[in-house]
């Protein structure tokens, strides 16, 4: 029989001929149909009769199985998971099992198997149930002559639940990377997600203001990377475009989404698939019971094995989100959506049995997509102090539009994205880091000058010499972010005694012991590398600021690690995966150990007394079950308390009352020194986990030099001139002046793609261009030429080049001059959403109104030919509208594009806007009757001034339409707009009021 392939006396197995499974018939286990607006799908009903007629091994699976039937279940008989029915079929197909024989579907693996088997159906975007053993046959034995009960299968519980959003690598599961180490340390990073996976929980409400008035919608928001245990929780009212909720999934792409059953509006719902990848599972949670109320929520997190009673010791994110008006912890009233959210997410971890291991890492941080906007008050100066803390707000429709980060869910490609392009990182931690300094650059002057200071130091001689040092030491580096994870995990009480992987039968339990010590042993060695890295900085900065990013102080964990040193032998502990505390280093367990040589001694000294006594040779032997016999020679009379236990020849064994009396004492004394070595391994993971504060402070300071180095490096391999950007804080109108500017991206891509060809004529490929917007300037530019001229560029140069600034790195450019921006709008290319039912000009509408409505005087715009997707007259009007809202009343650092060449009249000597295009050659413009001999050769060169005509017809050409159909396209032209002076004096005489006669006598001169 192949792999496969059903057993050949079988037509239907089982589960195939049930009537209850049919789509007809089914149920959830309340007994609702799936057209029942609360069936749930994550349970079934079995018919009572039916689970009767089972073996007591399979009333288990089934009865497990009627709560988690979204599920498949990998169900532990000895030392095998075995996969039954529908489950079996899924494993057949997906994993290349083979069936085994009989008249139900039935497949299995070894227990060392689980991690590949089981991390294949996950990625697959199956979720998989562990059900363990938690009774051993003896043990049922025992339990039924206590309980004088007659089971007769042994104890089975659920003891994991794995989906595509709750991945935690721990011992059992599959390596995290089968192209890097298991610790997932080592190497340069590269590619863009880094392996980060969110579970995503949204909470809506929608809020009616009174007829005429559009609802107001309200998003709560928790997320958490279970890798590291970090949950990000928020609220936030959002527009009809979902702006916020589209930075969200732009910034932080989730690989499942939680949401309220029947609660989530369509339009939203709709909104959510356009932006996701189809591989991206939305589960609906039953409101209350799994979406649960705030109340619920810190209820929840009231518990001791979570947050604790105390709710002002909770980490300050959640405090702030509590009413500050009772005694008795409850939600501020603006943020129940959040709460709300938090708690669908814990009860879904719940679910997962991990809740406990995430919820007690204490790591809760806030998630605000809006950030308040600086004040647009054009007599106010914006000081340094007042962009404090701030980030750069970049919303998911700029992130993609620039190719700041890859977007799983972007409709072009972009691996040539900034984020890519900078990431050197050598650490995966560290490249995490980079994407969120790409995502929310800061406008912290402070913050960027550090880090400027910071690259300009790793540029130099000394500073080259430093950096490829610690590069060294940090390809050696484990992914200690998720390691502090796991061992936090691994430290818990509750795992240790309340969990029901703690009384689960494991059968490669050395083998996954081993594995926890290595993760332990790995953190430990990572962070004495992360402490040479601290002292190399110290050594190569003497005389250096010590107080800059490079410090060596945050690096020190020398103190952490000498704990450590003597506690335990590593070489031992990682061989054997127990950890044996040294001498004097676990004062309870040298106690005990003692306690058990002393009764050791008292048995020796019992011995040496009754052979005096009898006058004969006494020892003590064990024999079997039996320990610590007294054996004598078998012509000996011994006393009456005496008991025979065993002989050989010319020796009899016995016991008596004293010495079972020792050997009970023994027994109870060795049971204490195994709990308590098993529980020193605990202990020791413990007290790593104890001291998390100041492995998380030299964690964040490796992280940021790891990107510091990136940043640096970059700066060193464009080929053309790199600046350090100045920052203006004291001026009254933002300015933004680059001198001689490159695209950040393109400068770079012909360097990184290993093209000799390119990489020789790189540094003259590219053309650089000044651009000047603001201060004493106008702060709108209206930027027009040839199609493929260069304008995108130029546009998207100007985003990228203030993004990377804010960064705190070096751009190329000769230099570089601006005040912080606090958001970036961007209206780039022509996309339409057809998911969300939006045409091309709706969102081109949608995305101006987000600008006009939330722009500031701080502000930058980047608007690629707006108005293109209607007719010519509205697109233009509305294009001028929107140019001189921005110019005037806002203020904004305003690019503007267009083909509309009556726009470019319409502001013709308008003070705030400045007219520029990207200039080009014609050959035989004039000379020829032929359109297809036209030669336009692109300057890629900004000059003052407006492009006389779009050169539409060349762009036709290069594309490869062919002669005849540019031809017929030119003549049509010439018809249509003749040389383009009779539509000026057409619309010059139509405001002067002249007569329909008279506009009638010009369109017929005209065309």
């Amino acid at each position: 029989k192949k792999k496969g392939e059903k057993d050949d006396k079988v037509d239907e197995y089982t589960h195939e001929k049930l009537e209850w499974l049919k789509p007809d018939r089914i149920r959830d286990i309340a007994g609702r149909r799936p057209d029942d607006p609360d069936y749930d799908p994550t349970t079934i009903k079995i018919p009572d009769q039916f689970i009767k007629d089972q073996t007591p091994g399979h009333q288990q699976w089934w009865t497990i199985k009627s709560h988690n039937f979204d599920t498949v279940l990998l169900f532990k008989v000895g030392k095998f998971y075995e996969l039954y029915h529908m489950d079996a079929t899924v494993a057949v197909n997906c994993l290349n099992l083979a069936y085994m024989k009989g008249n139900y579907a039935h497949c299995g693996f070894p227990e060392s198997a689980y991690g590949r088997f089981a991390d294949q159906l996950v990625q697959r975007g199956y979720r998989v149930a562990r059900v363990e053993q938690t009774q051993t046959p003896d043990q049922l034995a025992e339990n039924n002559k206590k309980e004088r009960v007659k089971s007769k299968v042994v104890k089975r519980e659920l003891c994991r639940v794995t989906t595509v959003g709750t991945r935690t690598y721990d011992a059992l599961d599959s390596p995290l990377d089968e192209g890097r180490n298991e610790d997932g340390g080592g190497g340069e990073m590269s590619g863009g997600d880094t392996n980060t996976a969110y579970l995503l929980a949204i909470k809506e409400t929608i809020t009616s203001h009174g007829s005429g008035k559009a609802p107001v919608t309200t998003f709560g928001v928790a997320f958490i990377d279970t890798s590291i245990g970090r949950f990000f929780v928020g609220s936030f009212q959002d527009d009809c475009y979902f702006s916020h909720l589209r930075t969200l999934i732009a910034r932080h792409p989730p690989a499942q989404v939680l949401i309220e059953r029947n609660k989530m509006q369509i339009h939203t719902r709709s909104v959510l698939s356009s932006m996701l990848p189809s591989s991206v599972p939305l589960d609906s949670l039953t409101p209350k019971k799994e979406f649960l109320e705030p109340e619920k929520t810190i209820t929840m997190l009231l518990d001791g094995s979570r947050l604790g009673g105390d709710s002002s010791l909770w980490p300050l994110s959640l405090v702030d989100m509590l009413s500050k008006d009772e005694s008795i912890p409850t939600s501020s009233p603006s943020h129940k959506e959040a709460w709300s959210a938090l708690g669908a997410l814990l009860s879904y971890l719940n679910r997962c049995l991990i809740d406990v291991d995430m919820v007690t890492m204490k790591q809760f941080e806030r998630f605000d997509p809006t950030a308040a906007p600086m004040k647009n008050d054009s007599s106010c100066v914006a000081s340094a102090s007042s962009w404090k803390g701030r980030r750069m707000v970049i919303d998911g429709v700029g992130l993609e539009q620039l190719s700041l980060i890859p977007l799983e869910y972007a409709s072009e490609q972009t691996s040539g994205s900034l984020y890519s392009i900078l990431n050197r990182c050598k650490t995966p931690f560290g490249a995490r880091l980079l994407r969120s300094w790409v995502c929310a650059p800061s406008c912290d002057k402070e913050v960027i000058e550090e880090r400027q200071k910071a690259v300009e130091w790793l540029m130099t001689t000394e500073g080259k010499k430093c950096q490829a040092r610690v590069e060294e030491l940090l390809e050696n580096l484990p992914d200690l972010e998720r390691l502090l994870q796991k061992i936090h995990s691994i430290g818990l009480v509750h795992r240790a005694r309340d969990h029901p992987d703690s009384r689960a039968i494991m059968f490669e339990g050395d083998k996954y012991a081993r594995k926890r010590m290595k993760d332990l042993i790995a953190a430990l060695e990572g962070f004495k590398l992360v402490q040479q890295i601290g002292e190399l900085c110290e050594q190569c900065r003497k005389g250096e600021d010590k107080n800059g990013l490079l410090a060596s102080d945050p690096f020190n964990v020398k103190k952490h690690l000498e704990h450590f040193e003597g506690g335990f032998d590593a070489k031992e502990a990682q061989s054997t995966g127990k950890i044996i505390p040294n001498d004097g280093s676990n004062k309870e367990y040298d106690a005990a150990r003692e306690r058990v040589e002393t009764i050791k001694e008292r048995l020796n000294d019992y011995s040496e007394k009754m052979g005096q006594k009898l006058q004969c040779k006494a020892s003590l032997v064990n024999c079997g079950k039996d320990r610590n016999l007294l054996e004598l020679p078998d012509r000996v009379k011994v006393p009456h308390e005496f008991e025979k236990k065993t002989m050989k020849k010319g020796f009899v064994r016995y016991t008596n009352p004293a010495l079972r009396s020792l050997n009970c004492e023994l027994s109870e004394a060795e049971s204490d020194v195994e709990c308590l070595l098993k529980d020193a391994t605990r202990r020791i993971f413990a007290d790593f986990d104890q001291r998390k504060n100041g492995w998380q402070r030299a964690l964040e300071a490796v992280s940021t030099l790891d990107v510091l180095i990136s940043l640096s490096k970059y700066s060193q391999s464009t080929g053309v001139p790199m600046c350090t950007p100045t920052f203006v804080y004291d001026e009254e109108k933002p300015v933004l002046e680059v001198m001689e500017g490159f695209h950040p991206c393109i400068v770079i891509t012909g360097l990184a793609s290993g093209d000799d060809e390119v990489n020789r004529h790189s540094s003259t490929t590219f053309i650089p261009n000044d651009t000047s917007l603001g201060g004493n300037g106008p702060s709108t530019l209206l930027l027009t030429g040839p199609n493929m001229g260069g304008k995108s560029t130029l546009m998207r140069q100007v985003a990228v080049l203030s993004v990377l600034a804010h960064m705190g790195c070096l751009v190329p450019a000769k230099s570089m001059r601006l005040s912080p921006i606090d958001r970036i709008f961007t209206r780039l290319g022509a996309s339409d959403r057809l998911v969300a039912g939006q045409s091309t000009f709706f969102v081109e509408m949608n995305e101006s109104a987000i600008a006009l409505r939330d722009a500031t005087k701080h502000s930058l715009l980047i608007a690629d030919e707006l108005g293109r997707g209607t007719g010519t007259l509205d697109g233009q009007s509305l294009a001028w509208a929107i140019m001189q809202t921005m110019s005037k009343r806002i203020g904004a650092r305003s690019v503007f594009s267009t083909h509309y060449h009556g726009l470019c009249e319409r502001v013709e000597g308008d003070k705030e806007i400045l007219q520029m295009h990207m200039g080009c050659v014609v050959e035989d413009e004039e000379e020829t009757s032929h359109v297809t001999n036209e030669a336009v050769t692109f300057l890629y060169r900004l000059i003052p001034g407006v492009c006389p005509r779009s050169f539409g017809f060349n762009a036709a050409r290069l594309a490869g339409i062919e002669d005849h159909v540019i031809v017929d396209s030119w003549k049509a032209a010439k018809r249509t707009f003749g040389d383009g002076k009779g539509l000026k004096k057409l619309r010059e005489e139509a405001e002067k009021g002249a007569s329909v006669e008279t506009l009638r006598q010009l369109i017929e001169s005209a065309f």
